[in-house]
Order: structure tokens, then C-alpha cells, then sequence
């Protein structure tokens, strides 16, 4: 497996694994917070209404009668009998509840709420007296005059805590009702509960559209994040591939430019390889320096030798100054070998050559003859 797809599946699967576990866990909290959102409005509407409710109390007179005497007692021991003591009781004006949510549930209208169209009230509200019966119920009067005081909604409101329940709803049981209580409080003392009932149908609507809408969205922005990851991969590797191809045309003696690495780690490695390549080839360079200066020298060495061996002879004096110029000429060839290959050394270190020139031939091959000349009369 190549760098390039370590590092996209490398990418790939830690963007992916952490969007899914990201995307989980805001999809887990939308539930309780649309739950919180939607429990909190209700709880001032609960309060309100308990306090329209307090205000609509209206004190009631009943009578009490005193006990009567028993018939075991003497007449003329019998205390004076009491008169019958009036108690004035607090009334909750339940009709302006009743007559009011006939008129709300009998009025339509359309309120466009982003992409909820509403056209009706769906809250319940029921009051409850300090015992617990129920009083009045917005739902048609179905639940009046039962027992509420079991319900926690109106247990805890009745012991002074925060009342609260949710209860599966009687049209759809899959549907939940959220139900918050609101104590009524008349000259300081409760006489009752109000309690509002609203469905969770809208915040579950509200929550399943953010949660498709959240998926939606993480998905594109994870699938942007694996593309982007995908160029930068592209941008790591290439320079690598690059730096590769540069070391294969280096192994097989090709004659190439260092390639474009961009900038930090990648260039300090090309500028190495670089560094790396110069030495090889230096050394390359110094066995072919070796094997030239030998072959280059062999020549005039073996023309001095045959000059050298035919001055032993007895020969013409013209003949013999021809031979010693000869040997004269290749010393001086020797010499301008090693000139050259100096000069040749200084000019194999640099990287461009600065100036060139053109060479004769003919003189040049003068010379070849001239120095093998020895070598061919000697045979």
C-alpha cells in the first residue's frame, strides 16, 4: 500500500469516526433540549393561568351548625345552645375558563411557525381543589369531579414542589403529553392547582427536521473535509513521488535537474539527495580519472621507450635528433595530460560551465600520429 492511500484511508477514517460519534451525540441531546424548550413557555403559561385563576377566587358563606345536647342531660343543666356560625369558603370561578377555551377551540386561524403550519390551541388545562378532585377540564369536562391527588403533577404542586409528569396522550398513545403544574394561591394559603397540558408532537417535528437537517449537513462538511484531506495528501506525496523518480534517473545514469520539492522538510531531503548524488558521482569520476590518466600516459611512455631503444643503434645524427625530439615532445605531452586532467578535475566540481570554445581536429590528430609514429617503426 502506497503513502498516498495510508494517509487518505488514515484521514478518511478518523473524519468518519468522528463525525458519526459527533453527530450521535448532538442527535442525543436534541431530545432533552427541545424537551427543556418546551417545557419552560409552559411553565409561565401554567403560573399564569393560576394566577388569573387566584384572581378569579370569590369568597363563598356556608353555615355550621353547633352539636345538639344529649337527651341523658338534665334540661336545666344544658349549656345554652349556639347559633350556627357562618365560614366563608374561596371559590374558583370556573366559568370564565369554560367560556374561554369554548371560544379558543372554536376559533381557527393559521400561524406559519418556519415549517409548521398551525391552526389550532392543543393545550389541556385542567384545576384541580386542595383535595385533588378535579374541577374543571379543557378537554370537553371528560375528567371532571375525578380524583387527581395521586398524580404527581398535583401531589407535588400540593406539598409545595415542582409538579411535573408526562403521560402518553389518549388520541395517540405514541404521542406524549407534557404536564406542568401552577399552585393557586389565595390570601397566601393553596386552594388548588392549575395544570397545562401541551404534546410533544411539534418538538418531536421541530427535532426529527435539526436531526435530518444536522445529518445532511455533517455529512457534506465530513465529505468536503475527506476531499480537502484527499488534496493534501496529493500535495504530501508528489513531492515524494517526484523525489523517487529523481533517485531512479540518478541510479541509471541520467543526467536530470533536482525537481521542485516546495519548501521545509521536502527540500532539505532533495537538496541531501543532491549532496548524495554529487559524491557518487564524484567518486565515479575519480576512477574515470584514474583509467583516463593511465591510458592517456601509456602512449607517449611506450613512444619514449621505443625512442629510447633505437638510440642504443647507431644511427644518422638527423635521425637520432629526430628521436630525442620525439622523446622531448611526449614528456611535454605527459606533462599537458596532467595539465588537462587537473583542469579537468576543477571543471567536473563545478555545476554549469561558464565559457566553451571550438576545437580543431586537425592539429589534434597531428599530434595522435605523430606520438604513435615510434611506436610503429619500432615494429
Amino acid at each position: 500500500m502506497t503513502i498516498r492511500s495510508r494517509i487518505f484511508i488514515g484521514i478518511f477514517l478518523l473524519l468518519g469516526a468522528g463525525f458519526y460519534f459527533l453527530i450521535d451525540f448532538v442527535v442525543d441531546e436534541l431530545k432533552p433540549r427541545y424537551r427543556e424548550s418546551t417545557e419552560e413557555p409552559i411553565v409561565d403559561t401554567a403560573y399564569l393561568l393560576a394566577a388569573l385563576a387566584a384572581a378569579s377566587v370569590k369568597e363563598s358563606a356556608e353555615v355550621t351548625n353547633s352539636e345538639p345536647a344529649t337527651s341523658r342531660e338534665p334540661v336545666s343543666d344544658r349549656a345554652p345552645t349556639t347559633d350556627p356560625q357562618p365560614v366563608t369558603v374561596p371559590v374558583i370561578d370556573i366559568q370564565q375558563f369554560r367560556t374561554g377555551f369554548e371560544q379558543v377551540q372554536a376559533q381557527r386561524f393559521t400561524a406559519r411557525i418556519y415549517g409548521l403550519v398551525k391552526n389550532n390551541v392543543d393545550l389541556r388545562v385542567y384545576i384541580t381543589d386542595r383535595q385533588g378532585k378535579v374541577l374543571f377540564d379543557s378537554d370537553q369536562g371528560l375528567d371532571e369531579g375525578k380524583d387527581y391527588s395521586q398524580w404527581r403533577d398535583v401531589l407535588l404542586t400540593l406539598r409545595g414542589e415542582y409538579g411535573a409528569r408526562a403521560t402518553p396522550s389518549r388520541l395517540d398513545p405514541d404521542v406524549s403529553m407534557l404536564y406542568i403544574a401552577a399552585p393557586i394561591i389565595h390570601r397566601d394559603e393553596t386552594i388548588g392547582v392549575l395544570t397545562v397540558g401541551k404534546p410533544t408532537t411539534n418538538a418531536i417535528r421541530f427535532m426529527s427536521a435539526a436531526r435530518e437537517k444536522l445529518v445532511i449537513g455533517g455529512t457534506v462538511i465530513c465529505l468536503l473535509l475527506i476531499i480537502i484531506g484527499l488534496a493534501v495528501t496529493v500535495m504530501i506525496t508528489r513531492p515524494i513521488q517526484r523525489l523517487t523518480s529523481y533517485a531512479r534517473a540518478v541510479r541509471d545514469g541520467k543526467r536530470v535537474r533536482l525537481p521542485r520539492l516546495g519548501g521545509g522538510e521536502m527540500a532539505e531531503l532533495g537538496a541531501a539527495f543532491e549532496e548524495m548524488r554529487d559524491a557518487l558521482e564524484g567518486r565515479r569520476y575519480v576512477e574515470y580519472y584514474v583509467q583516463t590518466m593511465t591510458h592517456e600516459i601509456k602512449s607517449p611512455l611506450a613512444a619514449i621507450h621505443g625512442a629510447v631503444e633505437l638510440l642504443d643503434e647507431s644511427m644518422p645524427v638527423e635521425q637520432r635528433r629526430r628521436f630525442l625530439h620525439n622523446i622531448e615532445r611526449e614528456s611535454e605531452r605527459i606533462g599537458a595530460i596532467v595539465e588537462r586532467l587537473l583542469l579537468l578535475a576543477s571543471l567536473e566540481s563545478r555545476k554549469v560551465i561558464d565559457q566553451s570554445q571550438m576545437i580543431a581536429l586537425t592539429p589534434l590528430l597531428e599530434d595522435v600520429e605523430l606520438s604513435l609514429t615510434p611506436q610503429m617503426e619500432s615494429n
